[in-house]
């Protein structure tokens, strides 16, 4: 054995790194035996490979100290079925370097595993005998004296304002029992990482509290912080019009305490939350600064539209439901012709951040549909003059140029104007108003204009000398049958 510095991978190194910590270098100074150490690590990389993921996947560095502190090692190969693996895997995981395998009792398991002098040492140093403090040495909250970290931090989770009183008066005595009454010194150096933090208070309680009772059933101020009761939370903020639920729902993104208890075992649905929130925040702002280049004013995220958007990011909250419903009831009408609400999608693909900010766009969007209804309505009336005109004129051209064969009756002539006109409706309807119907003439007077231009650049030996009709090749009377083999290629 020697004294040296511990340079560790955290996920790797056994419960003997966590030693006396030198606040200076902010590093572990333990008693090494680098060997043991070693086993301990290929154990962990073959439950790694065992089970596809590490033990202490998405854990934070306090998290994984605390669970070598104060849970048994047996937990880490829960996860491996195959009896002989979990042998091997169990005997280099133990907690007391003496009780772990080495070369020896690997190179016989390698021989045969079911080898019956290979045992594994009982895990005799797991949690409830690492936090129960010697006789005498307890500490005493609400006038209840606790002898564990776990009893302490379960009191403590039950009474918020009293843990935060707790935590800012007594702080040096908690660490003072911790280290000197308990032997955690590693523990009491993570409290006072936290105390010397600059996270705000609330944080700071809840970091407290479960750094010292890590599987007690987690709670923010008054509130059971699971799934279902996150979705009560939201309900009673949004619903109920619970200023407090509200309030807490902001504390919760603000100080970011679902990312602190997703760090935690077994609470990954908590961070999965955090990060909805995140994104749904994100979304907003991003929306937000889209409709405000094109003129559109959307508040900044905050007060009731940021809790109605925590409420409804939380995975199976109803205030989701409720908001997609109450986006179909209110996009109607003059709403629904606004263009720029249309390009947000539909209630059912708005996002809901989208959501969130709708009732601020509605009278804006109603405005908006407004005057595009005004600019349909007159496009339609210039489509129908212009239509109209433009019929006049096939009916002009039949009469002047094709001597009235080309419509024998007054109905074919009408049909064809009221069949230009209704086109001409159309065409505003489907291109967006008076703009799209100009853009409609000008794309018509253009081809009309190239056609004619053809026309005049022809000899005037392709008109009859009346410059009623083609040359037909035939008499004057007589219509033609072909067309000649030149001009095929010009019409």
């Amino acid at each position: 054995h020697h004294m040296t510095t511990a340079a560790r991978t955290i996920v790797y190194a056994p419960p003997e790194s966590l030693g006396t910590m030198d606040r200076s270098t902010r590093q572990s100074m333990v008693m090494i035996e680098h060997t043991k150490w070693d086993y301990w690590s290929l154990g962990m990389m073959l439950v790694e490979m065992l089970q596809g993921k590490h033990p202490f996947w998405k854990l934070s560095e306090v998290a994984i100290n605390t669970e070598l502190m104060t849970q048994s090692v047996d937990q880490l190969t829960k996860g491996i079925s195959d009896p002989d693996w979990r042998k091997l895997c169990r005997g280099l995981l133990r907690r007391a370097p003496s009780d772990r395998w080495g070369a020896e009792e690997v190179s016989k398991w390698l021989v045969n595993s079911s080898d019956t002098s290979l045992v594994v040492a009982a895990d005799t140093t797991a949690a409830s005998a690492s936090t129960q403090a010697p006789p005498g040495a307890t500490i005493t909250f609400d006038g209840a004296r606790y002898a564990t970290t776990k009893e302490l931090g379960e009191a403590l989770s039950q009474d918020w304002d009293k843990a935060g009183s707790f935590w800012k008066r007594r702080f040096s005595d908690v660490q003072t029992w911790v280290i000197d009454g308990l032997g955690l010194s590693h523990l009491g150096d993570a409290l006072a990482d936290i105390d010397e933090g600059e996270a705000p208070l609330d944080s700071q309680i809840f970091s407290f509290i479960y750094l010292l009772a890590p599987n007690a059933p987690l709670r923010f101020r008054d509130f059971d912080l699971s799934m279902d009761g996150l979705v009560a939370l939201g309900e009673r903020a949004v619903n109920q019009g619970d200023a407090e639920a509200g309030a807490s729902l902001l504390v919760l993104n603000h100080q970011r305490i679902l990312a602190i208890a997703g760090s935690m075992p077994g609470q990954a649905d908590l961070a999965e939350v955090q990060r909805r929130w995140n994104e749904a925040v994100a979304d907003y702002g991003r929306n937000r600064g889209k409709l405000r280049e094109r003129g559109v004013e959307v508040p900044e995220l905050r007060g009731d539209a940021l809790i109605r958007l925590l409420a409804a990011s939380i995975p199976g909250s109803p205030i989701e439901v409720q908001l997609r419903v109450g986006a179909h009831k209110e996009i109607t009408g003059d709403v629904r012709r606004c263009v720029w609400l249309r390009e947000l999608g539909t209630p059912e693909q708005m996002s809901i951040g989208t959501l969130c900010m709708l009732p601020h766009l509605l009278e804006q969007a109603r405005s908006e549909g407004k005057l595009v209804k005004t600019q349909r309505i007159r496009g339609c009336v210039a489509g129908i003059v212009i239509g109209y005109l433009f019929g006049e004129l096939v009916v002009w051209a039949n009469r002047a140029y094709s001597q009235g064969q080309f419509f024998n009756s007054f109905v074919g002539a009408m049909s064809v104007t009221l069949l230009i006109c209704a086109f001409a409706v159309a065409i505003p309807w489907y291109r967006g108003g008076f703009r799209g119907v100009l853009d409609w003439l000008g794309s018509v007077f253009g081809a009309i204009a190239e056609f004619v231009s053809g026309l005049l650049s022809r000899s005037d030996s392709d008109w009859d000398t009346n410059g009623a009709r083609w040359r037909a090749g035939g008499t004057a009377n007589q219509p033609r049958s072909r067309w000649d083999s030149d001009r095929d290629s010009d019409y």
